[in-house]
């Protein structure tokens, strides 16, 4: 079973970590950076891939990672991490 800390993400506002997903409140914009996981006892994480362009969501709309780090451009959000060891 999964579980997972749940943040809500406002616009302006930045995220780092083990992201499992990002889920749309209202049509928002992201600026994400997918990765690999990054490992229990470790602060950083590999950058895979790097999107730059803004991404915009429609409400309700989910991306899901591995996510290293997000920036919620605008509107609102649900970050989800990963909770290690379940």
């Amino acid at each position: 079973m999964n579980r997972f800390k749940v943040i809500s993400g406002s616009a302006d506002s930045s995220y780092s970590g083990s992201i499992y997903k990002v889920q749309a409140l209202e049509a928002s914009t992201f600026r994400i950076e997918f990765s690999k996981v990054k490992q229990q006892d470790s602060t950083e994480y590999k950058n895979a891939r790097s999107i730059t362009d803004n991404i915009a969501l429609p409400a309700g709309f989910t991306i899901e990672g591995p996510i290293g780090r997000v920036k919620v451009i605008s509107g609102a959000s649900l970050v989800f991490f990963g909770i290690h060891g379940t």
